[in-house]
C-alpha cells in the first residue's frame, strides 16, 4: 500500500500541469483558432483597444465562452488605474469594460 500511495504521489509531481504547459497549451489553442478564422489575431485585437483606450496592455488572456470567444485585455491606463475590457475575439467588438473610466480616447 505504501508503495502504490509512493508511485501515485510521484505521478501526481511529474505530471502535474506547470504553468509552462498550461501557458503552451493557450498559445496552442490561441493559434489554432487564429488559423481556423475563428478569432483575429491578437495584435489586430491590440490595435483595436490601443485606438480606443489609453493605457500600457498589461496581460491579454483568449477565454472560451460558450460558443464564442473573448479576448480579456488588462490595460494600465496613464493615472494608474487598471481596466479590464472584453473584446470579442471574432469580431473586434469592445464589450464590457471594468476598472477605470470608460472614457474613450478622442
Amino acid at each position: 500500500m505504501r508503495i502504490l500511495f509512493a508511485f501515485l504521489l510521484f505521478c501526481l509531481t511529474v505530471f502535474a500541469v506547470c504553468p509552462e504547459t498550461a501557458n503552451a497549451d493557450n498559445h496552442r489553442r490561441a493559434r489554432d483558432a487564429v488559423n481556423a478564422g475563428e478569432v483575429l489575431p491578437l495584435s489586430a485585437v491590440l490595435g483595436i483597444v490601443r485606438s480606443q483606450f489609453s493605457g500600457r496592455v498589461m496581460d491579454v488572456n483568449l477565454k472560451r465562452r460558450a460558443q464564442s470567444y473573448v479576448y480579456q485585455v488588462k490595460l494600465l491606463t496613464p493615472d494608474g488605474r487598471l481596466m479590464r475590457i472584453a473584446v470579442d475575439a471574432r469580431t473586434g467588438r469592445i464589450g464590457s469594460v471594468k476598472g477605470g473610466s470608460r472614457k474613450r480616447k478622442k
